[in-house]
């Protein structure tokens, strides 16, 4: 650390300036006046390791120290001669060099170049620098001067460079992905880059030649490429061209992209210099873009492409032309033709949707076009643009799709919606959506509703015909569109029904002149095809807010008015009143007094037994509501049951009707008697409300009866939706031990969905097909016999209602029906009747008759429609009687029976006797070959048909299609998916095109 610390100190006042020295002896005084060896021997050290000439001068110009070899290297000088520095430097350079210390000495760094003679009688160029030495105060102490050799520098600097740029150069080649190469003529040596052999997969020991190289050029392009070469060593042009190479380490073909320049010597080729690039993404692309163009032209579609910040198309696909009508070349020049045939109304629209493209949110908007040939087309256009980087709109892609028959068919489909399609008058639904509005209307303080009802239409169509009876239909709603003033409204109801509105009238006289002259127009007479038809109907009236003040109260409020009119006699025009007629009196009052009915317990249960056939013995008893009106008498379940829906009081009639049975159960029970199950009528109103099920639980609680004893029945001809509210009640009853019953099963709404929906246990046929159950009646016996063998398939008891005859009981009892019930053992009996009944539990038929043979049945062939088509197909296999042995086709079966089938094909098969076909198709993973002939044909769509087969089959075959059938039509009714079917889930038309397409 001493010795440090000295030799910092002396270093520092060598820089000072307190020094004196000598060649080869130098000796330094610090401050302090002591002499320092060790920084002598260091600053000696210094000066002779210098790389270049370095000398020392005091301020008087006296040598302090310089490296003596370098020097005398320096000038070419022996190192063991005399230094004389002006022979050495010359006059000139000595006087240049000798200004420029004086002005070191001021304190001014200088830099001189002088040309100095060299032992080699040549010259060369040095660099000389004078800078002061200070000290920190700026005192001067000394100029160091040092000197090197310009040439040496130069040279240094210029290799320094060629190295970074050789570096560059294939840094900039391993990005650029090219290679370069060098070919001297006269040599033949060949030299090239790095990348040269990376693109050409050269390995790196093996040394590329002329004739190496050839063996990496695919050989069908080597002729041209050697070709080439001869023509530009001959010709001296430069040449570009593409060839193939096999690349030698990946042993595949890549594409190749040359280009080279010949150097002419003295007007001669001297050398040939070139570049190569792997251009086989390039190709790819280009390949892909070529293959796509063909595919893109070749759809109905058009796509197009263009740059944000230019107005021309980059790309059109002939799907433009097409769509626009427009040769692409003229939408090329003008793109703004595009815009000009967009339809006056819809061109704001347009603009305005365009104008989110700069925030680059994609666009799909449809409108028309007017093309040149003045059609109008429906269009589609989506338009994608793609972001840069910055934020901004690079390119923007379009599709452009014909959308008019779509557009078309779903305006059609949403008029047909709103529409009759018959009269092309609003219908219900759109009535429905008015009538809110003229109630909503503050503007509009009163209105008249106008229903018209047809007398015995029907007799036209069965008289006429259905042709006729139409066009009949078409007269009729035209006359009375004439007659209602522009501002009414006009609604078809149904097959033989009208309803107007009049928002503005200005007396009622004026609306009932108006029914009166509808009545008296259309019982003038109709002319239709030379027959003269005279027309009668009613027409009731209701006024807003007088007779209602919701759709649904004026709708039947006139409605009750038409009837009671119809009542009265033909051609009447009523006007609907509480006072004005009986019915419309009792009505009001049955709904007026229904309240007080349920407080004052006016409704009186009635039991009616359901007899087991074969023992005779009651299985249950259904119980049948009663009510003795203090003024009308009494009242039937189908007249006053509908106005408890109405009125909302359903609800609590049902819960009356479910406790009393709890209570009648009890006292059998407590009565020593055999407790028989006894049905309730459940209102669908009833179910849809909350609380059914407590309500029971409760009931069957509070009278300790168990819930077997309870069996629910469900109308099933009212409509009651198969919601998750409704299917969880019933399924909460049926945990219960409840057994649920569908009513009056056959003349409803959705017989076969309540099977399938409800998990129904007993199904009641409706009496209307029991007592028309005779041998005259085959369709009737085999409805119920049919009906017979679906519960028996779904494992449902079954129940039929209004048996009276013994014919009836005994065809019944021959077809295994469960129980019956009907007056052939019982009607319905109050509750002391039943109750003696209970005591035996046995009832003998009222009636007898001879045993009915059974006869064969006759199956109606019914038809199953699949929800989507399923996949099948068709060979040949008789043709004339001959036997042919063909390959199948593909089919789609739309719907299946017994007899046949129907199906969709792309081939235009012959309607012939002659030519039986084998029809092949798996459902329910079964598997059918069958044999039939076609009896029908229809052009469906396209290149599309519809057929039509009867089948050729044995009854076994026949039976077991039956049993298929059944069993899809319950597996559909309960919502069970198809297993095992072929279901193409698509569009018939598109399936059958795609595949077309396939086999091209």
């Amino acid at each position: 650390m001493v010795k440090l610390a000295n030799t910092k100190k002396k270093l520092r006042n060598l820089l000072l300036g307190k020094q004196q020295a000598q060649f080869r002896k130098t000796v330094y005084h610090d401050v302090e006046g002591h002499t320092n060896q060790m920084l002598l021997d260091y600053y000696g050290h210094f000066i002779q390791e210098h790389p270049d000439v370095f000398i020392v001068l005091s301020p008087a110009g006296r040598f302090v120290a310089f490296n003596r070899q370098k020097i005398m290297a320096f000038f070419d000088l022996p190192s063991n001669s005399k230094l004389d520095f002006l022979s050495v430097l010359g006059k000139d350079n000595h006087s240049r060099l000798k200004r420029a210390f004086f002005v070191a000495v001021n304190g001014k760094t200088v830099h001189e170049a002088i040309t100095l003679p060299t032992s080699k009688n040549s010259t060369k160029t040095a660099s000389v620098s004078f800078i002061p030495i200070k000290t920190r105060h700026g005192l001067l102490k000394g100029v160091m001067v040092s000197a090197s050799d310009h040439n040496k520098v130069f040279c240094s600097t210029i290799q320094r460079i060629k190295e970074v740029n050789e570096h560059q150069l294939q840094h900039a080649q391993e990005i650029a992905n090219v290679g370069s190469w060098e070919y001297d003529i006269d040599t033949s040596q060949l030299h090239f880059s790095h990348m040269f052999k990376t693109i050409l997969g050269i390995p790196e020991l093996d040394v590329a030649n002329v004739p190496a190289l050839k063996a990496y050029i695919h050989p069908d392009d080597l002729p041209m490429i050697m070709d080439d070469i001869d023509r530009a060593l001959t010709t001296g042009k430069t040449y570009t061209h593409e060839f193939r190479i096999i690349h030698g380490r990946q042993d595949n073909i890549r594409y190749i992209k040359s280009q080279a320049e010949v150097l002419l010597h003295n007007n001669k080729p001297e050398k040939v210099i070139g570049v190569i690039k792997d251009i086989t993404d390039t190709k790819i692309k280009e390949d892909i873009q070529a293959r796509t163009s063909v595919i893109f032209d070749h759809l109905e579609v058009g796509i197009w492409r263009r740059r944000a910040d230019r107005n021309h198309f980059e790309y059109l696909s002939k799907g433009i032309e097409h769509i626009l009508g427009i040769p692409l070349e003229a939408v090329e020049q003008e793109p703004y033709l595009w815009e000009k045939i967009i339809h006056a109304d819809d061109y704001a629209s347009y603009k305005e949707q365009l104008s989110h493209l700069d925030k680059g949110h994609i666009i799909s908007q449809t409108y028309r076009i007017i093309c040149p040939d003045d059609t109008i087309k429906w269009v589609l256009d989506q338009t994608i643009p793609t972001m840069t980087n910055s934020g901004h709109i690079g390119d923007i892609y379009g599709i452009l799709t014909d959308v008019t028959t779509e557009t078309e068919a779903k305006q059609k489909l949403t008029y047909y919606a709103t529409h009759d399609i018959l009269t092309e008058l609003p219908n219900e639904q759109s009535l429905d959506g008015y009538l809110k509005e003229c109630i909503n209307d503050t503007a509009i303080s009163s209105f008249a509703l106008l229903y018209m009802n047809l007398d015995h239409f029907s007799r036209i169509y069965y008289d006429l015909g259905h042709d006729l009876g139409n066009r009949i239909l078409k007269v009729i709603a035209t006359t009375i569109r004439n007659i209602i003033p522009e501002n009414g409204y006009l609604a078809r109801m149904n097959n033989n029904g009208f309803v107007a509105v009049l928002p503005l009238y200005s007396q009622k006289e004026d609306v009932y002149q108006i029914a009166k002259t509808i009545i008296h127009q259309l019982e003038d007479h109709i002319s239709v095809n030379d027959y003269d038809v005279f027309i009668t109907t009613e027409i009731g009236i209701s006024f807003y807010p007088d007779h209602g003040d919701d759709r649904l109260t004026l709708l039947r409020s006139a409605h009750s008015a038409a009837y009671q009119g119809k009542k009265q006699g033909e051609n009447n025009d009523q006007i609907y009143s509480y006072s004005s007629d009986i019915p419309s009196h009792r009505k009001y009052l049955l709904e007026k007094d229904m309240k007080t009915a349920i407080a004052n317990q006016e409704f009186e249960l009635y039991y009616q037994p359901v007899i087991n056939p074969e023992t005779h013995t009651i299985t249950y008893a259904e119980v049948l509501l009663r009510w003795q009106h203090p003024e009308w008498g009494f009242v039937y379940p189908n007249e006053f049951i509908p106005l408890a829906e109405e009125t909302h009081y359903i609800d609590k009639i049902g819960d009356w009707v479910i406790e009393k049975v709890c209570a009648h159960l009890r006292e059998w029970k407590h009565a020593g008697l055999t407790l028989r199950p006894v049905s309730i009528n459940i209102s669908p109103i009833h179910i849809l409300k909350t609380g059914l099920a407590e309500t029971i639980i409760q009931q069957l609680n509070r009278y300790d009866i168990a819930s077997k004893y309870l069996i629910l029945e469900i109308t099933e001809s009212t409509p009651l939706k198969s919601d998750k509210h409704v299917l969880s009640t019933l399924s909460q009853l049926k945990d219960l031990g409840i057994k649920i019953a569908i009513d009056d099963f056959g003349t409803g709404y959705a017989s076969i969905n309540y099977l399938r929906d409800f998990q129904a246990d007993i199904l009641k046929i409706d009496q209307v097909f029991i007592q028309n159950i005779d041998e005259d009646n085959q369709k009737n016996r085999a409805i119920v016999s049919s009906m017979l063998h679906l519960a028996k398939g779904l494992e449902m008891s079954v129940v039929a209602e209004g048996v009276e005859e013994m014919e009836q009981l005994m065809f019944l009892t021959q077809n295994k029906c469960d129980m019956v019930q009907g007056y052939i053992y019982s009607k319905p009996v109050p509750i002391d009747t039943y109750t003696r009944m209970l005591q035996t539990a046995y009832l003998r038929p009222k009636k007898h008759a001879l045993k009915i043979k059974p006869e064969h049945e006759r199956r109606a062939y019914f038809r199953f429609e699949f929800s989507e088509c399923i996949l099948a197909s068709v060979s040949l296999k008789e043709f004339n009687k001959e036997k042919v042995n063909l390959g199948s086709t593909d089919i789609l079966i739309e719907n299946l029976s017994a007899g046949g089938i129907k199906f969709i094909s792309d081939l235009r098969l012959p309607i012939h006797t002659a030519i039986k076909y084998m029809f092949h198709f798996t459902v329910l993973n079964e598997a059918f070959n069958l044999e039939g002939t076609l009896v029908w044909t229809l052009h469906a769509k396209g290149d599309t048909y519809f057929y039509g087969c009867q089948f050729d089959i044995t009854e076994t075959e026949r039976d077991r299609i039956v049993n298929l059938v059944n069993k899809m039509t319950a597996m559909t009714n309960l919502n069970e998916a198809l297993y095992g079917t072929p279901f193409i889930n698509e569009n018939p038309y598109t399936y059958l095109n795609k595949r077309n397409m396939n086999k091209l």
